[in-house]
């Protein structure tokens, strides 16, 4: 995720560029994206810091 580009990304980023024509839309999606990865790596420390 920090560096290398996947196809995955990719994907994500042609789509965002597209949807960022409409900048309401865009933005949302953009806070709905970081909350995502934010929820994510907090429910991966957390199951970090139960599984030790």
């Amino acid at each position: 995720m920090l560096g290398n580009i996947t196809n995955g990304d990719a994907f994500h980023l042609d789509f965002f560029a597209k949807v960022a024509d409409y900048p309401i839309i865009g933005s949302m999606l953009l806070i709905y994206r970081r909350a995502i990865i934010k929820n994510f790596y907090h429910g991966e420390a957390l199951k970090n810091r139960l599984y030790l």
